[in-house]
């Protein structure tokens, strides 16, 4: 395999897209290959298969116009299937399908549309550096309820609020030469900006803000063009000048970034690493939000190397400045024995401080710690009290509304009510609290009656996992047998579940559709398995598929999918590469299916007449799938030799005596010139491959 790019697109954004592949060129230095240069008459997806094959990276161009093409959507999904690694750049700002996501979603993500070219080339650099690994989101308290844009936008400690105070009344005396000074200007520009003990004015945070970015001060310049950039939202313009205010240490502005990176927004990459950078800088600074962010990743290695020493240091000067979220950080530390000695009593205290400076997550940390001081009473307490703040919006994160679910699943500390928990669940799960989603169905599935599939149904459509998949074996247990077709109604279920990364829907829907595996009938079932088998082999998991293989099942997978695809109800032209590849894929994997693939050519393809196969006589195909049988026959003997040595004899002569059907048939056609062009080499070839076979 080489280390080149493959990018997919569509056809309609091909002058963007050459703009890309120039930057991918210059900026990797690696051959980049897309399919401007395809001849008339070239087997299409034998060219693009074998380019995705043997090229490292997968770039998938995101628009409007390839998230409706079924074969940018054919390509992204085999090269899941084939592991390769995938980089999404984004045209647009579009909404894209959960099968799609399902793919992508812990990609490297570029951006197009909202970014300048120096930066889209930083980021196409950063995406290709084989020293990063793929960005993932992790679960952590940094969720909902850390200070943001949207809740509190800058943080301002008690000093600060009462300096603020003092200035507007410095400008109320037109002391102006004390609020010019760049950091007064920009206490001023804030309190304006947020209603700081006065209202809110625009016009006069902007005036603070342009004069101390005049002075030449970073955080001034930071403030000045994201306050403009949130109201006239020239990206490029704006954030162009908030990376030069953070390359000039404004510690604003380096948290600022930190932030874009670490969430991958405002056009920035999804990129932790370069996150924590721009954290640490800003935290050496002084700036406090950057001291705990810091000392996050201390504690926990995201992205730093774990050290409890600098993360107790940041802590205790972020602390020191009253971040509520700092006394959280080192009630963990108590409550865990980290670089501290392991005090739950001290733990309880910093919970509470952060509660009492508005934390009131830490009301469910509190809660924790009561729990294991036996103190069970307190615990449900304070969980409650969580649920309250939730309920009333002070909390954002789902996380209260869990504990007491768990706490009402285990009956602990409260009568035990699996309906009371599967209320919690739910409510969890809407703030996309993902241990929520992860166990609510589990629950609901101890409740009684019909308010269990009420409860499953609210949860399918919170994502909750597995919903979707017992809503449609409900469905499906409706039916009067086993051959009979899934309704309607199963089916969007399963479909449901399966764009949710349900692969066990995904299988449903195979056994629904496939002629194999299944209930397949008519060409529609057809198209639908073909369907199901791409969406199975892109995104299920590689435990999954040894499991499969180690049961030996995954073999009757490729096996069941070549066929579907043989068919071909289209054009009646499959692929032929593609139903080899998957037959190999097939006997690689297991070998028993070799004796059904050599029937399939000879009875499918040469006497369909007699088979009722339905398809037409075809003797290349069936010349190519016999000549593949007979390099994996010995293969084949020895599975059966080691699996029912009994049958091995009688196996060996049936296999053989197919065969020489075949060739047989072959050499007739290629000495007469039937079906196929008079090639007398050909011919006298198979007819001594018969002949042996006889022997």
């Amino acid at each position: 395999m080489k280390d080149g790019i493959f990018v997919s697109y569509s056809h309609s954004d091909s002058t963007v897209v050459e703009q890309i592949v120039s930057v991918l060129k210059k900026t990797t230095g690696k051959e980049v290959w897309f399919d401007h240069k395809l001849r008339g008459g070239e087997n299409y997806f034998s060219v693009i298969a074998n380019q995705i094959v043997s090229n490292k990276y997968f770039v998938f161009i995101v628009s409007d116009n390839s998230i409706e093409s079924d074969w940018c959507l054919r390509e992204l999904e085999f090269a899941a299937s084939e592991k390769r690694r995938i980089i999404a750049i984004w045209l647009d700002n579009i909404s894209i399908s959960p099968r799609i996501k399902l793919i992508i979603q812990n990609t490297h993500y570029i951006n197009w549309y909202s970014t300048t070219s120096d930066f889209f080339s930083e980021s196409v650099s950063m995406a290709f550096d084989e020293k990063m690994s793929y960005p993932v989101i992790a679960n952590s308290d940094r969720d909902l309820d850390e200070l943001s844009a949207q809740y509190q936008k800058y943080y301002l400690d008690n000093k600060e609020m009462r300096k603020i105070i003092r200035l507007l009344q410095a400008e109320k005396n037109e002391q102006y030469s004390v609020c010019f000074i760049p950091e007064n200007a920009n206490l001023l520009g804030i309190a304006y900006e947020l209603g700081v003990s006065v209202e809110k004015d625009y016009n006069k945070a902007s005036f603070f803000y342009k004069a101390s970015k005049y002075f030449g001060d970073a955080d001034g310049q930071y403030l000045y063009s994201a306050l403009k950039r949130d109201n006239d939202r020239n990206n490029q313009e704006h954030i162009a000048s908030i990376l030069d205010a953070a390359d000039h240490g404004g510690i604003l502005a380096l948290t600022y970034v930190g932030d874009c990176y670490y969430e991958g927004t405002e056009g920035f990459p999804l990129d932790k690493n370069k996150a924590y950078g721009y954290y640490e800088r800003a935290a050496r600074a002084g700036g406090t939000v950057a001291m705990y962010y810091t000392a996050y990743g201390y504690t926990c290695g995201e992205c730093l190397q774990q050290d409890y020493d600098l993360a107790y240091m940041y802590a205790l000067k972020a602390k020191e400045k009253g971040f509520p979220r700092a006394y959280r950080l080192l009630g963990f530390m108590y409550r865990d024995g980290l670089f501290v000695e392991k005090n739950l009593l001290k733990s309880v205290e910093l919970f509470k401080d952060a509660i009492n400076r508005g934390d009131y997550i830490s009301y469910c940390h509190l809660g924790y710690i009561y729990g294991e001081m036996g103190e069970v009473a307190k615990k449900v307490e304070v969980y409650k009290k969580a649920a309250e703040l939730a309920k009333q919006g002070k909390i954002k994160s789902g996380m209260p509304f869990y504990r007491l679910a768990v706490l009402y699943e285990e009956g602990s500390g409260v009568e035990r009510d699996y309906e009371t928990a599967a209320q919690y669940y739910l409510k969890a799960a809407e703030r996309k609290h993902e241990s929520s989603r992860k166990y609510a169905v589990s629950c609901i599935l101890q409740v009684e009656g019909e308010k269990r599939l009420h409860y499953l149904q609210e949860a399918c459509t919170l994502n909750c996992d597995t919903a979707a998949r017992e809503l449609g074996l409900i469905e499906k247990g409706k039916r009067k047998g086993d051959k009979e077709k899934l309704s309607d109604r199963a089916i969007g279920y399963f479909v449901t579940g399966a764009e949710q990364g349900d692969i066990i829907c995904a299988m449903e829907l195979l056994w629904n559709y496939s002629y194999i595996i299944g209930n397949g009938q008519d060409r529609n079932d057809r198209l639908n398995a073909i369907k199901w088998f791409r969406f199975f082999f892109a995104n299920v998991e590689a435990e999954f598929i040894k499991r499969l293989s180690d049961n030996k099942i995954l073999a009757t997978y490729y096996y069941a999918y070549a066929i579907e695809l043989d068919y071909d109800p289209d054009e009646n032209k499959p692929d032929r590469e593609f139903v080899l590849y998957n037959f190999k894929k097939s006997v690689e994997d297991c070998p028993k299916h070799l004796r059904l693939i050599i029937s399939f050519a000879v009875d499918g393809y040469l006497f369909p007449e007699n088979s009722g196969s339905g398809l037409v006589i075809d003797v290349p195909h069936a010349e190519e799938i016999l000549n593949f049988a007979a390099v994996h026959l010995d293969s084949y003997y020895e599975y059966i030799s080691s699996t029912e040595p009994d049958r091995l004899m009688a196996e060996q002569k049936a296999t053989q005596d197919t065969l020489r059907k075949g060739y047989t048939f072959i050499s007739k056609c290629y000495k007469c010139g039937k079906y196929v062009a008079k090639d007398k080499e050909r011919a006298n070839r198979y007819r001594k491959i018969a002949k042996q076979m006889e022997l």
